[in-house]
């Protein structure tokens, strides 16, 4: 226990206390201080009896560790109010400032945001796309940002940042580069950096540590290969942007060796070392879910690690507080716009390939590791498609004609992939409800041509006769691509970015979703290939 003094001085003590707290109040409200005393005895000398245990001497009055004055206003002087930078966030982080003058830019020319860690952020454990914090967070800051046309591509994904041809276009445009299972060490490397960098984004948001914690790695380890990586991006910039700093929730399927606020700790140093770096602490709202603990709203799957849907949508939103993103604008015209399809719950099948390499892709149960459910390759014809270094290619041969089909289930789908190698000697057909089988060797089907070189266009084969139906775009290696069949409306997006777009609705027959070529079609090469159904 703290003695503080005497009896005969604690009266003097307990109160010159209690009018620093008054100088306190009064500086932090405006209010004037309220005197209990008469003006004379507030100006009382040293020499009254009393002065040593009830009042203060005047040569204390506006002095260090004295007590407070009012002016002619009944204020505390400015001279004289207390020093709260210490304890007070008075200022708003200027990268916050940056931020926003980045997304402003969005109106008249591309502004690209790129999202970076694990397997958090890669959206692991969430229904669908649409669904992973990223892409809610992504379309929050487009709605408040929205460009002329809306022009913004959706969220483009690699997990080695390889995005292929970015959108030139206004707009936001999101990149999400996370890999799962990766930690501070290996979440980013150098030549990611660089790809990352090659983007000129307006922001890079880093989200990592829950695999560091789980590992036991020391935090100061930690913080050294967080800052490696800030600092490898800002000496790419040739402008200022923005690094974001995330320490998101306490995972509680191990208890690591080291707090997990010492990483937050090592995080927020880092932010103090630039006025571009914003530090985000998420920990406090997952622990007053009483996350780690029985978890009453669901927020973290059963495997206590990674987060349901609605974990994504909470984070999406703390993060949108915690950026300043403001409310999408209301429109001001009268006009109804048009309904924009998105995929929602709907992941039916994906496939990334990986495992050993496969002579035969037919009978191969795709793996579902980006979403939905297993479903089996069927084929028409003899093998010509393989699975070599986890990717879709061309048999060794003898070559023939090849098919290979995954079942639809509604009329309103999407298959996309990203193409790892261009076709050579004729065209890569994706289609979309694929007649099967085949009626002599001539589906009725709606179709993406992948042409040699990369030209892209749509087409429909009807009653053994196909016509195109758009063209004009062009695909190149590393492109994210998707086919959609939309109420009649079929479109070709690359990297989210609609390029190409026909309307009909001949072909009203649920069938397959697949890819075929000809005799004449060598090589090429597509990966991470995904159907969904959109709503």
């Amino acid at each position: 226990m703290l003695t503080l003094g005497t009896a005969d001085t604690g009266g003097e003590i307990e109160r010159r206390g209690l009018l620093r707290i008054g100088a306190l109040v009064t500086a932090l409200t405006g209010a004037s201080a309220i005197s209990i005393a008469g003006a004379p005895a507030a100006e009382a000398e040293t020499s009254d009896a009393l002065a040593a245990a009830t009042y203060v001497p005047k040569a204390e009055k506006g002095q260090a560790f004295g007590v407070a004055t009012l002016d002619d206003h009944a204020k505390v002087p400015s001279a004289q109010l207390p020093d709260l930078s210490a304890t007070y966030e008075v200022k708003e982080n200027a990268a916050v400032g940056l931020l926003f003058a980045g997304l402003a830019s969005s109106s008249v020319t591309a502004c690209n945001i790129v999202f970076t860690g694990s397997s958090t952020t890669a959206g692991n454990n969430a229904t669908a796309e649409s669904r992973r914090y990223v892409n809610i967070l992504t379309a929050a800051i487009q709605a408040a940002f929205p460009a002329p046309g809306g022009t913004e591509a959706g969220v483009v994904v690699h997990t080695e940042a390889l995005w292929g041809t970015p959108s030139a276009a206004p707009g936001v445009h999101s990149y999400n580069g996370a890999q799962g299972g990766t930690s501070s060490e290996t979440y980013m490397s150098d030549t990611e950096a660089e790809r990352i960098m090659s983007l000129s984004p307006a922001m890079v948001l880093h989200m990592i540590g829950s695999n560091d914690y789980a590992s036991n790695l020391p935090p100061t380890t930690y913080k050294a290969a967080v800052l490696g990586r800030v600092s490898k991006l800002a000496a790419l910039s040739e402008k200022p942007f923005v690094q974001i700093l995330v320490h998101s929730y306490h995972r509680f399927d191990v208890t690591g060796t080291y707090l997990w606020s010492d990483y937050g700790d090592a995080l927020r140093d880092i932010a103090a070392t630039s006025e571009n770096i914003m530090f985000v602490d998420l920990s406090g709202f997952y622990t007053a879910a009483n996350i780690p603990g029985d978890d009453p709203y669901g927020l973290i799957d059963t495997d206590l690690v990674h987060q349901t849907d609605s974990g994504h949508r909470m984070m999406a939103d703390l993060l949108t507080r915690a950026l300043r993103i403001p409310p999408a604008k209301m429109a001001t015209s009268a006009a109804v716009p048009m309904a924009v399809p998105t995929v929602v719950n709907s992941r039916i099948t994906s496939d990334t390939f990986s495992g050993p390499d496969e002579a035969d892709i037919g009978g191969r149960a795709a793996d579902a590791m980006l979403g939905g459910a297993t479903r089996t390759w069927a084929k028409d014809g003899a093998n010509q498609v393989a699975v070599v270094a986890n990717a879709i290619a061309r048999g060794a041969g003898p070559l023939s004609n090849f098919s290979v089909n995954i079942p639809e289930q509604t009329m309103n789908m999407e298959i996309s992939f990203t193409l790892t190698s261009v076709p050579v000697g004729d065209n890569l057909l994706v289609d979309i409800h694929r007649q099967r089988p085949t009626v002599a060797g001539s589906p009725d089907t709606y179709r993406m041509v992948v042409g040699i070189g990369g030209a892209l266009s749509i087409a429909r084969r009807l009653s053994g006769a196909q016509t195109t139906l758009a063209t004009g775009a062009t695909a190149a290696a590393q492109d994210r691509v998707a086919f959609r069949c939309y109420k009649g409306s079929l479109e070709v997006r690359k990297n989210g970015v609609l390029v190409l777009v026909a309307t009909d609705t001949a072909i009203q027959t649920i069938g397959h979703v697949g890819i075929s070529g000809t005799t004449a079609l060598r090589t090429f090469g597509l990966d991470d290939l995904a159907v969904d159904a959109v709503t």
